[in-house]
C-alpha cells in the first residue's frame, strides 16, 4: 500500500481500519462504507471514503465522551 494509493483491496482496508472482513462486510449492508465493484468478485474501497468513515467514528466517540 502506498501513500498515493486512490483505492484499497478489501484485505487493505481491513488493515487499515483493523476490522474483519465480517465487519466490513456490515459497514458495506449499513452503508457506511460504499465498494467499488470491479467485478463480480474483485471490490475496491476509496480512500477517502475510508478517510471519511474514520472521521465519522472519531466524531461518535467525541460526542460519547461529552455526555
Amino acid at each position: 500500500m502506498t501513500v498515493q494509493q486512490l483505492v484499497h483491496t478489501v484485505n487493505e482496508t481491513c488493515e487499515v481500519l483493523r476490522v474483519s472482513r465480517t465487519t466490513l462486510r456490515a459497514l458495506e449492508e449499513t452503508g457506511e462504507l460504499v465498494p467499488i465493484r470491479i467485478s463480480q468478485r474483485a471490490v475496491r474501497y476509496r480512500r477517502e471514503d475510508i478517510e471519511r468513515y474514520l472521521k465519522s467514528l472519531a466524531t461518535k466517540r467525541k460526542s460519547r465522551c461529552k455526555k
